[in-house]
């Protein structure tokens, strides 16, 4: 049912939803007055993610919490203990 709730509001809302595709697109490409910051944004932070992960292949294995701002994501740890039954 929630999939029907979420078509139904696509379908209520697709010129707004097609409006702002359309800008986001233009600041992409920088088609009009929109200054291309999009893809600024997105190339500086593949890069600087992208060198951390170089310099620190394990990075992703030790992190437990990301904070920003108010909200804070938890990771589970993983154990490479496998049970063995008796």
């Amino acid at each position: 049912m929630l999939w029907a709730e979420f078509g139904w509001l696509v379908r209520d809302y697709r010129s707004e939803i097609g409006d702002k595709l359309k800008e986001l697109f233009d600041t992409f490409l920088s088609n009009t007055d929109h200054p291309p910051w999009a893809l600024q944004a997105g190339v500086a932070l593949f890069v600087f993610f992208g060198g951390a992960l170089v310099v620190y292949p394990d990075l992703l294995n030790w992190m437990q919490t990301l904070r920003a701002g108010d909200m804070e994501a938890k990771f589970a740890t993983s154990s490479n203990r496998i049970p063995t039954s008796n």
